[in-house]
């Protein structure tokens, strides 16, 4: 989402973050879509302001190149399995919020769960 000096990353996924949205906006008057009104307060506002209002209101928010990237670690832990058809196992994704639901979606021409 753009703000009036940089980039930033908020999400709206839990029933609590879409609650919080007026008083993110210091707004009684929302409506059914909460994204448009949050991208036009957020248009002018300063970036860190929109980030600090919006985790003094327990909102998931980052600012864009907030925090340097840390290398990759790579841990070995015990032999490698040998490889496995994909029918008959069951992965349980316990994720939640950005990335973790998308990367455990189901790629093209793998098996569904049903």
């Amino acid at each position: 989402m753009r703000s009036g000096d940089g980039w930033c990353a908020l999400t709206l996924s839990r029933q609590d973050d879409v609650d919080a949205v007026p008083a993110l906006l210091e707004s009684d008057a929302v409506g059914d879509d909460p994204w448009p009104p949050v991208q036009d307060w957020g248009g002018w506002q300063r970036l860190r302001d929109v980030t600090a209002r919006a985790r003094l209101l327990g909102l998931p928010v980052a600012a864009l190149r907030e925090t340097r990237a840390a290398p990759p670690r790579i841990t070995m832990l015990g032999a490698a399995a040998k490889p496995r058809q994909p029918s008959g196992l069951l992965v349980a994704d316990l994720s939640s919020m950005w990335a973790g639901p998308l990367c455990g979606q189901c790629s093209r021409g793998q098996a569904r769960p049903s």
